[in-house]
């Protein structure tokens, strides 16, 4: 999805032309993969996507809060 802001609205587009979903959580999924291996803990990741790549924002510790949070 594209959204970009005309006057006083944002507009929300969708086209051929996007990622598919399947691959970008493929490559978010190694991503963490490698954050953990660097840090050595699994990682909270916040991201952004810019229409080419993923762009990592900021990296955080799991905690058990969060983990019974997203169960």
């Amino acid at each position: 999805m594209r959204v970009r802001r005309d006057a006083r609205r944002f507009r929300a587009s969708t086209g051929l032309d996007q990622v598919p979903s399947l691959a970008l959580t493929a490559q978010l999924h190694s991503l963490c993969q490698q954050l953990s291996a660097h840090f050595g803990f699994e990682v909270d990741v916040e991201w952004s996507w810019t229409g080419a790549t993923v762009l990592v924002l900021q990296v955080r510790l799991i905690t058990r809060a969060a983990l019974g949070w997203a169960s």
